[in-house]
């Protein structure tokens, strides 16, 4: 019996008013899916090598092959036999998977520029400054933190980051891409898969650039098995790009504190990942977990009050009660308050931090107060989601614009 397989369709590339799109069509068992990538510079890759890199992670869940249907980079291809070595033991769901793909031997001609991924958040923003003589482009993905339906959402981030890498005086390439139609059928998008679409989308501007880097969300002290690593990452380069896992040597604590030292950098850091569905709405809401912990890096580099991208107090009764039980969040909150007690400064803070990681309010009768309340609001909340679209759709008419970074300041 024949094993099965993932396959997709010789990409096919194609210049628009706005750039240039490739696409393909990836076929798992009896469903097919339409996977494109739009950028609004070119030309891009043949798409063969991007492709590939996308059915990896879902293949090694399925434990099927993968077929592609002309030569990939001979690099990437044992580059992938060293990722899937790695993952299948990080991660023993995954299964080891045949490439039945011939190998490519490339002598491309090296691009000139060198590209970042830049989404204005901590990580992309300490990588941009960091490498500044050197990066040439911020490169933005849409739909990939935000699916595309959030449409308000991706085109606030699109201004924003076009507003910060022109003050910083580098250009900006934007992928717009639907690849979380296909990628959310397989699941752990984060934990997984996010670092080999990362490197798909690299191999894809390899045109464009010789060296790509991904900024690192952790601080080497922090690292454990993760979608984007400093062992996988670069084995999604070939001859024609070489990708680079950067920041690892950095802690967020000092990523903020570079940041706070450039106003560029300060004026448009968003880190949210909340849907901008108000208008008005700030650029971070200041409440979730994300914000909570970049507000308390910045006030521990006194540059809270200078960040206008965020327009509410740091309440440290919502440090204190904050829920850290999922997740990766305690490593952040324990780097700040680690901080806090190398310097001495701020003990409100520190106890308020304290506090949080000792999680005192999720233990006893408080804790399944909160846990019962937050259930409640899971279940009920589906049901009241109609309600707020047609409240959205019949307040569209008298919404303003949300302003830009410019209103505000």
């Amino acid at each position: 019996m024949p094993s099965r397989a993932i396959s997709f369709t010789l990409p096919v590339q194609v210049q628009t008013a706005s750039g240039w799109k490739v696409s393909s069509t990836i076929s798992v068992d009896d469903r097919q899916y339409h996977v494109w990538f739009h950028a609004n510079r070119g030309p891009l890759a043949d798409g063969v090598d991007t492709f590939l890199a996308v059915c990896i992670v879902p293949a090694m869940m399925l434990g099927y092959e993968v077929h592609a249907p002309a030569p990939a980079s001979k690099r990437l291809i044992q580059g992938i036999a060293q990722f899937q070595q790695i993952m299948t033991g990080w991660y023993p769901e995954l299964k080891l998977v045949s490439i039945a793909a011939e190998a490519r031997e490339d002598t491309p001609v090296i691009a000139l520029g060198v590209g970042s991924f830049f989404s204005c958040g901590v990580d992309a923003t300490y990588t941009m400054l960091k490498h500044h003589e050197q990066i040439t482009d911020g490169v933005l993905i849409l739909g990939f933190d935000f699916h595309r339906a959030h449409s308000s959402s991706c085109a606030l981030i699109s201004r924003i980051a076009r507003q910060a890498t022109q003050q910083l005086h580098r250009g900006l390439i934007e992928v717009e891409t639907n690849i979380r139609d296909f990628g959310d059928q397989f699941g752990r998008m984060g934990a997984v898969y996010h670092g080999s679409l990362l490197g798909s989308v690299a191999l894809l501007l390899s045109p464009l650039f010789s060296t790509m880097y991904i900024p690192s969300s952790f601080a080497e002290a922090d690292l454990f098995p993760w979608g984007s690593h400093p062992a996988i990452d670069p084995l999604w380069s070939s001859e024609a790009v070489d990708i680079h896992h950067d920041g690892c040597e950095a802690s967020r604590v000092q990523k903020v504190a570079l940041t706070a030292q450039h106003p560029t950098a300060l004026n448009h850091l968003r880190v949210c990942w909340n849907t901008f569905t108000t208008r008005n709405q700030s650029i971070n809401c200041g409440s979730c977990d994300k914000c909570l912990r970049t507000m308390i890096d910045l006030r521990i580099a006194g540059a809270l009050e200078r960040c206008p991208t965020f327009n509410t107090p740091l309440n440290l009764s919502d440090v204190r009660r904050l829920d850290i039980r999922r997740g990766v969040h305690r490593l952040f909150f324990q780097s700040s308050l680690n901080e806090l007690r190398r310097t001495g400064h701020d003990p409100e803070l520190a106890e308020a931090l304290e506090e949080c990681l000792s999680l005192r309010h999720y233990r006893g009768w408080e804790g399944l107060c909160r846990d019962a309340y937050q259930n409640h609001k899971a279940l009920v909340r589906p049901l009241l989601r109609p309600f707020e679209r047609t409240a959205r759709w019949m307040s569209k008419p008298f919404q303003r614009r949300l302003p830009s970074l410019s209103d505000r300041s």
